[in-house]
């Protein structure tokens, strides 16, 4: 865990949880008041039962006491409504705010940042936490004043009606609230074992999904059962540890309440045997301790609640502590030395100026782990930039810093002569189109995928994109057309049609960057010459970038730069290479993937 959020962790007290109240101080202040003055006319219910005893006693009417008593019941029953509900939306609208800062934060988050968590992690706290969060922010919860306004109120009370019966209501209750307290302070630490977990949980979960056709195919079906709901055991077994405790707490508070009341109830019944407390003084020390004993309840389980949600609490904002990673929130500069827009024409220049990289960031000095190594070269626009080499040689690697998902450890990348450390995330991709290898589809419609990132997109401009693809026709013959559901992660399409889909939605943008990594893997060889052609005669005034297998599709004009083990060995044309390069020479002599793919 990082030094930050340890100290993060070291913050994070059961006064957080009130701070969430903190954006929404004016409706808290409504919904508490609400809740003082339903216990405030709660308080008055003791003295008119008093009131209408001593009518009793005294053949006097009885329609005014019997009234007031009346009128304080059914507004203390509306108001503590009101209360109940106005606290509950609260409670949902801090979830939901919760719930959208997680989100922006998370998909705001630099691409190394996800390299270094799962994703069941995320879909945990913004799902799992966030969810103990609001069983923590329970109407009890927002009656905290008015809980201790009724049992200081009653006690008050009760202290006026008889001085002893107080003095041993005081001791047990007060007895019964710091052990309450000293058991509730160690719920901490077993919540926070729950939601890890749970996020462990939720990680086995999407790894399973995610591979289910794998799984199904290897007959691995009945191991891979056994080890997510060994994962589920683990959360059954921590969930367990919890309930332990919070049946340790009920107990705690509930004998004391008990012990309380069975004491009071005694000396009291002992007191007016003896004549020394009248009976409707008794009466209302019995209604008033009553009260202090729903209070001291209803105290308790928004304390224990509270506590229970410091470990989600504290997972949530060990992310939230990342939000100054955001690509969002960084500043940038898209000016060029002149002073004039660097990105406002069809014409972007890359240069990169003695690159290194590295994903192991503890041994970003041992070249054994270095992933690029003095990359040099530049790519103009007019001309495609090929890149081959061997598997692992740091191609895709290559693309990923263009597209700024990481930063180079040393050396420069230059857009149009601007350094990409004065330029923010988002600004580059704005003007830089990437096709990764196997390019996902979302679960949605086929326009949905289309118009990602352009949704102004019309159906014309979809089509379109669709018919240079050789999609279009496909499309047309489906029941929903451009609404059609392609399924999860596009199951419903092909390979070669996912593909196809992928590069569409490149040509709906028309950036004067485009990088392209194994566009045309998954195509069989008539779709793959299509697409080829298509995208060169598409993207001819853009700067192109593309990493190739499939050496066919090589042509004279293009430059090629030949990586082995994270550096350039070689760069120059076709003809030029096969004379001056081994390595190219060695790759001309590899069997293509061609051979190998079909659309399907």
């Amino acid at each position: 865990m990082s030094t930050m959020q340890t100290q993060q962790r070291q913050k994070t007290t059961i006064f957080n949880v009130f701070r969430l109240l903190k954006p929404h101080t004016a409706i808290t202040v409504v919904v508490m008041s609400v809740g003082i003055v339903s216990s405030g006319l709660a308080l008055l219910q003791p003295l008119c039962v008093n009131y209408l005893l001593h009518a009793i006693e005294q053949s006097q009417k009885l329609v005014r006491p019997i009234a007031v008593l009346a009128l304080l019941f059914v507004a203390g029953i509306v108001l503590d409504g009101l209360g109940s509900n106005m606290a509950n939306r609260l409670a949902a609208k801090i979830v939901f705010d919760k719930r959208s800062n997680l989100i922006t934060c998370i998909l705001g988050l630099p691409v190394q940042e996800y390299d270094k968590r799962e994703s069941g992690d995320y879909v945990s706290t913004v799902i799992s936490d966030t969810n103990e969060l609001r069983s923590a922010l329970s109407s009890d919860f927002f009656k905290v004043a008015a809980n201790l306004l009724t049992a200081c109120g009653s006690a008050v009370a009760m202290l006026f009606i008889d001085t002893r019966l107080f003095a041993v209501a005081l001791i047990t209750s007060c007895t019964s609230i710091l052990l309450m307290i000293a058991a509730s302070s160690r719920l901490q630490a077993y919540t926070e074992l729950v939601q890890a977990k749970t996020a462990r949980l939720s990680n086995a979960i999407l790894r399973s999904l995610a591979g289910i056709r794998t799984i199904k195919a290897f007959m691995a079906t009945v191991p891979e059962t056994k080890r997510v709901v060994g994962t589920a055991e683990e959360v059954y077994r921590a969930t367990v540890k919890v309930a332990n405790k919070e049946t340790i707490i009920r107990s705690i508070v509930n004998c004391a309440i008990q012990l309380t009341l069975l004491i009071v109830f005694s000396f009291g019944g002992a007191e007016i045997a003896k004549g020394d407390l009248d009976i409707s003084n008794f009466i209302s020390f019995s209604m008033y301790l009553t009260m202090v004993v729903s209070s001291l309840s209803s105290f308790s389980s928004s304390i224990t609640t509270a506590f229970k949600a410091l470990g989600p609490l504290r997972r949530i904002e060990d992310i939230e502590s990342l939000r100054d990673k955001s690509e969002t929130v960084s500043s940038s500069n898209m000016l060029s030395p002149d002073g004039h827009s660097s990105f406002d024409t069809a014409n972007i220049t890359l240069e990169f100026k003695d690159v290194c990289f590295s994903y192991n960031t503890a041994d970003k000095d041992d070249e054994r782990n270095t992933t690029l190594q003095n990359i040099s070269f530049s790519a103009v626009p007019h001309q495609r930039t090929v890149i081959v080499g061997s598997s692992g040689s740091g191609k895709t690697t290559l693309l990923s810093l263009l597209e700024a998902f990481y930063r180079p450890d040393s050396g420069h990348i230059l857009y149009n002569n601007v350094d990409s450390t004065d330029l923010n995330a988002n600004d580059i991709r704005k003007v830089v189109s990437y096709i990764e290898q196997d390019a996902p589809i979302f679960s949605g419609s086929i326009r949905d995928n289309l118009t990602m990132g352009t949704i102004e997109a019309s159906d014309e401009t979809c089509w379109n994109a669709l018919k240079l693809v050789n999609l279009d026709t496909k499309v047309r013959n489906l029941e929903q057309e451009l609404n059609t559901q392609v399924g999860e992660q596009g199951h419903f399409l092909s390979g070669g049609e996912r593909q196809r889909l992928s590069i569409a939605r490149i040509l709906l943008h028309r950036k004067p960057v485009i990088l392209l990594d194994e566009p045309t893997s998954s195509l069989d060889s008539i779709n793959q010459q299509k697409i080829n052609a298509l995208l060169r005669e598409i993207f001819s005034e853009q700067t192109v970038i593309e990493v190739v297998h499939r050496m066919s599709t090589i042509e004279p004009g293009d430059q090629i730069l030949v990586m082995e083990k994270g550096k350039i060995v070689a760069c120059g044309t076709h003809d030029e290479l096969k004379i001056s390069s081994p390595a190219y020479r060695e790759l001309l002599q590899m069997p293509t993937i061609s051979q190998q793919t079909t659309d399907n």
